[in-house]
């Protein structure tokens, strides 16, 4: 279904096209790489990195679905129990399996149902990350004007009904609605769409669209600028040589049977090893989840008696 672009010499850029890429014939796709950036939405950029001589044609299948949603479609979709997201101009179809799954924690998304995330997805997720998104594509939105998630009026699907509850929503996990009851809301089975609906603002589109352009020029410019990255020397140089000499000081009185002195430098060296631990979780030293993951358990489970497993995942929205 989709036309043959010819092969063309390794480490060229042959332009930018919509839709996913697959490989003409029986030879691997080998040395081709697919990436987004925000720059150029939602469409694909194709380079080559690597020779594949014995690729010949790339074919590009139809893109992702181009059915315009409006409004009112997603509204009712909403009501009938879909968490829809949109991204981008893309209208994204979160499945509950991924609700349980997402390191964010479910209340992240549910928060965000009928509403534009795009910033938000952008700022907290890396771009091998944001490159998946489009899997969960099922049309485009134009000119979105937001809805009000369910969840914050305090309704919750789940096993095919609605609830109205302002209690633990998933209390094995410590996921916890605050929602005051309303008696708008309580005398009805479901959410309505006036339930919905946000209320007038006098906050323009225009305005809005302007915070978020000089929102993402921040983001761009503290990216750039390297601010995400973890400088370990000077960053947490320091930390270790305090985290040892605490440490060492705790040891120190305890040789000498000045218990009580110990126990204090005993405990601020645990104190100050669970902020290490706490960004260990975020994956904010060296970015690997692998990596971070094994040293958290390191520090916080063999050394501070913590199971990082275990707070990770009873606190998602603050350990992504």
């Amino acid at each position: 279904m989709g036309r043959a672009v010819p092969w063309v010499q390794p480490l060229s850029t042959i332009g930018v096209v919509k839709g996913r890429l697959e490989p003409s014939g029986t030879s691997p796709l080998m040395g081709v790489t697919l990436f987004v950036r925000p720059s150029l939405g939602k469409h694909i950029g194709l380079v080559i990195i690597a020779p594949a001589p014995s690729v010949q044609h790339v074919h590009l299948s139809m893109p992702v679905s181009e059915t315009t949603f409006s409004r009112q479609a997603v509204a009712e979709r909403i009501l009938k129990g879909e968490n829809l997201i949109v991204y981008r101009d893309q209208l994204l179809k979160i499945p509950t399996t991924w609700l349980e799954k997402h390191p964010g924690g479910s209340l992240a998304l549910l928060h965000f149902v009928g509403r534009n995330a795009t910033d938000e997805i952008d700022a907290f997720h890396s771009e091998e990350t944001t490159a998946l998104i489009n899997k969960y594509a099922i049309g485009v939105v134009k000119n979105w004007e937001p809805l009000l998630p369910p969840v914050e009026s305090g309704w919750v699907y789940q096993n095919n009904t609605w609830s109205s509850e302002s209690v633990q929503y998933r209390p094995e996990r410590t996921e916890i609605l605050l929602v005051e009851k309303h008696p708008k809301y309580t005398s009805e089975p479901a959410p309505t769409m006036s339930s919905i609906t946000p209320a007038p603002t006098t906050l323009s589109f225009e305005v809005q669209a302007k915070h978020s352009e000089a929102y993402m020029r921040l983001q761009q410019r503290i990216t750039q600028a390297g601010l995400y990255q973890c400088r370990y020397l000077t960053g947490y140089g320091p930390e270790v040589v305090r985290y040892l000499l605490l440490g060492a000081l705790s040891y120190f009185f305890y040789q000498r049977s000045w218990f009580m002195t110990s126990a204090l430098f005993l405990g601020l060296m645990w104190h100050q090893l669970m902020f290490f631990v706490h960004d260990l979780g975020h994956r904010g030293v060296t970015h690997d989840w692998t990596i971070d993951r094994l040293i958290a358990i390191l520090v916080a489970d063999f050394i501070g008696g913590l199971s990082v497993g275990w707070w990770v995942d009873v606190s998602p929205s603050s350990a992504s």
